[in-house]
């Protein structure tokens, strides 16, 4: 109401200057000059009317952008609140065996990859082996304890687009993991390493003739550790592959952890979404010798995870389950 001020100003000298020059006392020199300081008044209060409203108009803008920017942070932290939930409700995902095992958190893209995961249909128990009903999931185990139907072939088979070094029809692959593959090949590559597929995908009746072969060669106990029985096998999933370098004469050895390639292969795989599969001094974990050219691709989280916390894909399933290590040993 401040603003009216000047303008009741104005109509008061108005009338005053009306007054005056209808009073016929006053000479006309005084009139003038009570005139002119009437219109120097005059302006004044029509200025200090237009800086009130301005002024008025600029505290009302003002008030408004601070109402505004209160109601946006209101949604912001709303918004962060819920975010932080989420999060929460991801990391706690995580069972506390894990947690007090690793002692390292899962990364939030670790959650994200394993948020769907049913970790319940998983069976560590190699005296009671189980019908894998979860086939073509990402990660999907193939041990002693897990075996796959008599007809299964995997989705998505493709060859992947590096050279293959092996024999007969073995480079096919599922493309998520060919994809991954050749990154890794082409990684290692521009950094002089020479890495190539000589074994990815078998069929069950490939590895029907395979294992028998060895059987009569080693007797079926020997050849147990090393190799798997039809239907049984990882090769089954389309998801790993037997790797190897001209250092090797592109053949399979434990002698390849102690090449470059082989020492490359170790320190980087997890960064292109593979692991060691079957790492040294964990065949009672795994059921198999030391392979250091077997990679495994379950993606560059859960790999990762697992290169830093040195488990085994047994042992982080059965943690996650709350189970003791012990419990899932071979006997």
């Amino acid at each position: 109401m401040l603003y009216l001020i000047p303008i009741i100003i104005f109509f008061i000298l108005l009338i005053m200057l009306i007054l005056i020059w209808t009073t016929q006392k006053l000479k006309q020199t005084y009139k003038i000059l009570i005139s002119i300081i009437s219109l120097v008044l005059t302006s004044m209060a029509i200025v200090m009317s237009i800086q009130f409203i301005d002024n008025h108009s600029k505290n009302q803008t003002t008030k408004n952008h601070i109402k505004t920017t209160k109601v946006n942070n209101i949604k912001s932290n709303k918004k962060s609140s819920k975010k932080t939930t989420q999060q929460q409700k991801l990391i706690s995902r995580q069972s506390k065996a894990m947690l007090d095992y690793t002692k390292i958190q899962w990364s939030p893209e670790l959650e994200k990859q394993l948020k769907n995961v049913d970790f319940s249909k998983y069976n560590f128990d190699t005296k009671n082996p189980k019908l894998i009903t979860n086939v073509n999931d990402l990660l999907v185990l193939a041990n002693k304890a897990n075996y796959f139907p008599k007809d299964f072939v995997p989705i998505n088979l493709v060859n992947p687009k590096t050279r293959y070094y092996g024999g007969g029809n073995r480079n096919q692959m599922r493309k998520i993991a060919a994809d991954a593959l050749d990154n890794l090949i082409y990684q290692a590559s521009s950094q002089g390493i020479n890495i190539k597929n000589v074994s990815a995908y078998r069929s069950i009746q490939y590895q029907a003739g395979l294992f028998n072969n060895y059987a009569k060669k080693h007797g079926i106990a020997a050849a147990n550790k090393f190799s798997s029985k039809p239907q049984f096998s990882e090769h089954h999933t389309g998801l790993c592959a037997d790797v190897s370098s001209p250092s090797m004469n592109w053949l399979l050895g434990k002698n390849y952890i102690n090449t470059i390639e082989g020492r490359w292969l170790a320190q980087n795989a997890h960064k292109f979404g593979f692991v060691i599969r079957y790492p040294q001094n964990k065949y009672d974990i795994v059921g198999y010798t030391y392979e250091p050219w077997h990679i495994r691709y379950l993606g560059i989280p859960l790999a990762s995870y697992l290169h830093q916390t040195n488990l085994t894909f047994e042992e982080f399933l059965a943690l996650q389950v709350g189970k003791n290590l012990e419990e899932i040993r071979i006997k």
